[in-house]
C-alpha cells in the first residue's frame, strides 16, 4: 500500500537513524516550585536528601553534573521525580502532590514524545520506588529502553569512549558518561525483570556492556560506578546460565536434572570468582575520581555487604536465579531502610 497512509509512512523511522533528544519545552514552567507544590528551600532539601542518601545505591545521577539548578533547567519531570522519591521517605506530607505531578508530567511527556537522558532517568527512578500495587514496571522500563534506542544508545561503543576522552571537556565527558551509565542501569533493570517475570528481554549483550571492567576506571567515573559495573557483570553471568537452564526444558526429566546440576556447579564457581573479583576492587577503594562524595565511612561497607549478599543468594539458592531483585536492599540508615521496606523499593 502506497501513499499517505502506507506502512512506509506510518512506520517512518529509518533504520540506523538516531532521533534527536526532545526534552519538554516546558522544562522550567512545570517544575514543583513553579506550580506551588513546594517552596525552593523544601525542594532543595529534598533534592539534597535524595542525592546524598538514595542516589548512590541506584547508581543513577552524577552529583557533579546533576546539581539542583542543572536538573531544574533540564527537566521538570526528573526534578519532580527526585523530589517525589525523597518526600516519600523524608517528607511524607509532600509526597501525594509531588507523586500526582510526576505522573502527570510522565503522561504529558509520553503524549508529546519527549526523549532525553533526563526523561529516561525519571522513568527509572519513579519505577524503582513505585507503589506496591503498581504493576507497570515491565512496560515502563520497556518504554524507557525504546526511548534510549531511539536516541542510539544501543550503538554505544568502547572506541567512541576512547575518542571522546581526548576531545571532550570535563563537562561533556560527564554528559556522555551520564548516557552510558543510564544504559548500564537499563540493562540491569531489563535483565532483572526478564529473570523475575519470564518475559522477553530487550537489550542484547554487546562489547560495550562487557567492557565494565574498564568503564568504571575511565575519566569522570563515580564512586557508585563500581557497584553498577559489578551488577552488570552479575546480570551477564546469571542471565547466561538461566538461558541454559531454560533450554533444557525439552529434554527428559532425568536428563534435565543432571544437566541442571552440572550448570549449577558451573555457576557456583563463576559467582565465587565474581565475588572475589569485585570485593577486591571495592576493598581497594577503586571508586573513581569523583571527590564530591565521601565514601570513606559507611558506603564501601554497605557496598561490600551488598555484593556479598548478592553472591551468597546465588550460591545458596542457585536454582532461584530469577527471583533476585534489581539492586540489593542496601541499608543507608534506619529511616531510609524502613521507608524502602514499607513503601516498595524494588520491582518484585
Amino acid at each position: 500500500m502506497k501513499g499517505q497512509f502506507s506502512l512506509q509512512n506510518i512506520l517512518s523511522t529509518a533504520p540506523g537513524v538516531v532521533a534527536p533528544s526532545r526534552p519538554s519545552s516546558t522544562a522550567r514552567s512545570r517544575d514543583p516550585i513553579s506550580v506551588g507544590l513546594v517552596n525552593y528551600h523544601i525542594a532543595l532539601s529534598l533534592f539534597n536528601g535524595f542525592m546524598e542518601n538514595l542516589n548512590p545505591y541506584i547508581c543513577q545521577l552524577d552529583p557533579t553534573l546533576h546539581t539542583f539548578a542543572y536538573v531544574q533547567e533540564k527537566s521538570s519531570f526528573l526534578l519532580t521525580t527526585v523530589l517525589t522519591v525523597a518526600a516519600k521517605i523524608l517528607n511524607p506530607s509532600a509526597y501525594p502532590g509531588l507523586k500526582d505531578h510526576a505522573e502527570t508530567l510522565f503522561c504529558e511527556g509520553f503524549r508529546r514524545g519527549d526523549k532525553s537522558p533526563e526523561v529516561i532517568q525519571a522513568i527509572l527512578i519513579l519505577t524503582y520506588w513505585k507503589e506496591l500495587d503498581d504493576t507497570r514496571a515491565w512496560s515502563n522500563v520497556g518504554y524507557a529502553i525504546r526511548l534510549s534506542m531511539d536516541l542510539g544508545w544501543h550503538n554505544l561503543s568502547t572506541e567512541d569512549d576512547q575518542q571522546f576522552s581526548t576531545t571532550l571537556n570535563s563537562t561533556d565527558q560527564r554528559k556522555r558518561r551520564n548516557v552510558e551509565r543510564t544504559w548500564l542501569v537499563l540493562f540491569v533493570y531489563d535483565r532483572s525483570i526478564s529473570l523475575q517475570t519470564g518475559k522477553p528481554r530487550m537489550i542484547d549483550r554487546s562489547v560495550f556492556l562487557e567492557s565494565v571492567d574498564i568503564w568504571y576506571r575511565s575519566p569522570g567515573a563515580l564512586a557508585s560506578d563500581v557497584l553498577l559495573c559489578a551488577f552488570v557483570s552479575l546480570r551477564l553471568l546469571t542471565s547466561e546460565v538461566f538461558e541454559l537452564l531454560e533450554s533444557q526444558r525439552t529434554t527428559s526429566p532425568r536428563s534435565q536434572m543432571h544437566q541442571r546440576d552440572s550448570l549449577l556447579k558451573i555457576i557456583e564457581k563463576q559467582v565465587e570468582a565474581w565475588q572475589e573479583h569485585w570485593l577486591q576492587i571495592a576493598e581497594e577503594g577503586a571508586f573513581g575520581d569523583d571527590e564530591s562524595l565521601d565514601f570513606s565511612d559507611t558506603h564501601p561497607h554497605s557496598w561490600l555487604r551488598s555484593l556479598q549478599q548478592a553472591s551468597d543468594k546465588v550460591l545458596r539458592h542457585p536454582s532461584k536465579i530469577a527471583s533476585f531483585v534489581i539492586f540489593p536492599q542496601a541499608s543507608v540508615d534506619v529511616t531510609i531502610n524502613r521507608g524502602r521496606d514499607e513503601d516498595g523499593g524494588n520491582l518484585d
